[in-house]
């Protein structure tokens, strides 16, 4: 009778969890996600094999593009303060309503804020600045050059480290380029991320860089400085 009573319970857990999905599937919500939240989970993790979700305003157009989970009632902040809340997620695209604009501009009274006049040095006292270059995902890799997108625990990110790791000494930086996997790639992998951020963290560099493959093309972050 027990045993009858327990498989009840599962059919019926069964039975809710269809209409949560067939529900979730009709208002254009990322199906595994959202039987993840569901349960409470925080499914955090990339959509793999160069697919990616674009997030785009009431007319269509782009606003950005990531490859992160989007999901009705995410909030995004344009760089000129404009306010958006994604209403639907239909395949991967996500649209956004227009909230309005933040008011967050320079404040006078910001001026009369007294100047640190005097920063302790943080990293080694040798004279050149400290950078530290690690891989969260460590299988990321280049199909025209790799032959695939992912190398477990050996990827082409590791070679971009080395490129980035020699030109900044070649600039008289002193680089820690640690190789650490963290496989396999899913959203556990920041966790163990961690552990070799704060061993790099020990060796005291002014800045620390995760250095990931680009999820979405180079016209959304792309930019050039100085």
């Amino acid at each position: 009778m027990k045993s009858k009573r327990v498989l009840a319970g599962i059919m019926l857990t069964v039975f809710l969890l269809g209409i949560v999905f067939i529900s979730q599937k009709e208002r254009g919500v990322v199906s595994a996600a959202s039987l993840l939240r569901f349960w409470g989970v925080n499914y955090e993790t990339e959509l793999l094999d160069g697919k990616y979700y674009e997030m785009v305003d009431e007319n269509g157009n782009t606003l950005t593009m990531t490859a992160l989970p989007v999901h009705i009632g995410d909030e995004f902040w344009t760089p000129d303060n404009k306010h958006y809340k994604v209403t639907k997620v239909r395949d991967n695209v996500a649209y956004a309503k227009y909230l309005g604009t933040e008011d967050i501009a320079w404040k006078a009274e910001w001026d009369d804020i007294p100047v640190v006049t005097s920063i302790p040095v943080q990293g080694e006292q040798t004279g050149n600045a400290t950078i530290g270059i690690y891989h969260t995902h460590s299988d990321e890799s280049y199909k025209p050059t790799d032959g695939t997108s992912s190398i477990r625990a050996n990827g082409g990110i590791f070679k971009v480290g080395d490129v980035l790791s020699e030109k900044l000494k070649s600039m008289g930086f002193n680089v820690y380029h640690d190789k650490t996997p963290h496989d396999p790639h899913d959203a556990g992998a920041y966790h163990r991320s961690r552990r070799t951020a704060v061993k790099l963290l020990k060796k005291q560099p002014e800045v620390q860089f995760d250095v990931h493959r680009d999820a979405v093309p180079a016209s959304v972050y792309a930019a050039e400085i100085g």
